[in-house]
């Protein structure tokens, strides 16, 4: 049975040539890039029309404090340290109700534990995954190569695919995006990201319209994630990641659960629940591995198995390179991310 935390890896490695053309870290040349003057007047207007519609696009999240983790795991002592938290005012919104004082919780790593407090300044995040036709715009702006996984897509639904980036290059595309928009622009953090996923941290396993798992309904079934693949002619692994296709969650924010995992600003750390600071967590120092949240392209069925839980974290490289039966492996492909400020 494959790992899902690696599962990206996986569908990768079959589907992507053994090197990348992008930069995999930040350097002076690809810094002087994201800030040169654009002066082709079609590409001022792509960059014009992008930043009309994320600021269309951007959702605006009250903050708050909550109960950060596997909420299985929860005590009514920690509860009541958060006694503002919507999970508490607002129970009829909570879809799990936890059993307290349990061992177990609703997943069996142990890097989701132990829940935790955390109290969040308010932030608006894009309403969904940032597109490959978007994506794009960033690369030509800044002059950089366009990615090779391009040729497996068609190009009539670029701007319904999510971008597949490493870290740096998610990132830089925020930050970019940012300096277009007159404002600071960055990944979420992990705390925002499941801040939001949960609807403001109610008790929400699934960030669907309801917090349930309804296969068909508001989520993908295998069945329908295959009719796609097969109507748009993708013949590679796995199936094709159209964004939008299901109710987004109750705070208007799509396709958290699946059509690729995304990367936030944090690194990861197996044992930082236990040590993560109350007010506006930032994830540890340093590392060598960012985290992901979200899961890839998957039925419904699959999904509640695990990967497809809010409180479920990944893993990878900020460069998303692997090595594989002695050849390197750019998993970016598969690795999507969206922005906040």
């Amino acid at each position: 049975m494959i790992n899902r935390k690696f599962a990206f890896i996986f569908l990768s490695s079959l589907t992507l040539a053994a090197c990348a053309k992008t930069p995999s870290e930040p350097n002076a040349s690809s810094q002087k890039q994201a800030n040169q003057k654009v002066t082709d007047p079609n590409l001022q207007s792509e960059i014009h029309e992008l930043v009309e519609r994320t600021k269309k696009n951007m959702v605006n999240i009250q903050g708050g404090s909550f109960i950060m983790g596997d909420f299985g795991t929860i005590t009514k002592e920690l509860e009541k340290t958060a006694p503002d938290s919507v999970a508490v005012t607002n129970p009829k919104g909570n879809v799990e109700t936890p059993p307290y004082n349990s061992y177990v919780g609703y997943s069996s790593d142990k890097d989701n534990k132990p829940p935790h407090k955390v109290v969040l300044d308010s932030f608006k995040m894009t309403n969904n995954k940032i597109t490959l036709q978007d994506y794009l715009i960033y690369l030509k702006a800044t002059n950089q190569v366009q990615p090779d996984y391009l040729e497996d897509y068609p190009k009539e639904i670029f701007h319904k695919l999510p971008a597949g980036a490493n870290w740096y290059n998610a990132q830089k595309y925020c930050q970019w995006l940012g300096n277009q928009m007159g404002q600071k622009m960055d990944l979420p953090t992990e705390a925002q990201w499941e801040y939001a996923a949960r609807n403001r941290g109610q008790y929400l396993l699934y960030a669907t319209n309801d917090g349930t798992m309804k296969n068909g309904v508001n989520i993908a079934s295998y069945e329908q994630l295959k009719t796609n693949s097969v109507k748009y002619g993708y013949n590679n692994y796995g199936h094709l990641p159209i964004l939008g296709k299901v109710s987004p969650n109750p705070l208007g924010i799509y396709d958290m659960v699946t059509n690729n995992t995304e990367w936030v600003r944090d690194w990861y750390s197996e044992n930082y629940y236990a040590e993560s600071p109350v007010k506006n967590p930032q994830g540890p120092k340093d590392g060598t591995e960012k985290v992901l949240r979200s899961s890839f392209p998957q039925g419904g069925d699959n999904a509640a198995g695990g990967d497809g839980m809010n409180i479920y974290r990944q893993k990878a490289p900020p460069s998303a390179m692997f090595k594989e039966h002695g050849n390197t492996i750019d998993g970016s492909q598969d690795t999507a991310f969206r922005c906040i400020n």
